[in-house]
């Protein structure tokens, strides 16, 4: 074989590893992507409750919720 051939090979085979390392990157930010959807989910569902609760004038959390909005973050 001549030399820019096995350079070419050589050169093929680093393009194949890193495209594998990218997909198993990729895989990974999905998984991750995915439970942070279901986080937001949920506490979207608990955020609702809460809101109900005191928008019924059911007392529990509803100091939570004044809390909570007290304590927003100033990039809000």
């Amino acid at each position: 074989m001549s030399d820019k051939m096995v350079d070419l090979e050589l050169r093929l085979m680093e393009l194949e590893r890193q495209t594998q390392e990218l997909s198993d990157v990729v895989a990974d930010q999905w998984k991750i992507i995915d439970a942070l959807r279901g986080n937001l989910t949920q506490h979207k569902e608990r955020l609702g409750a809460l809101e109900a609760a005191q928008r019924d004038g059911k007392s529990g959390d509803s100091s939570s919720i004044a809390e909570a909005r007290d304590n927003i973050p100033p990039h809000y």
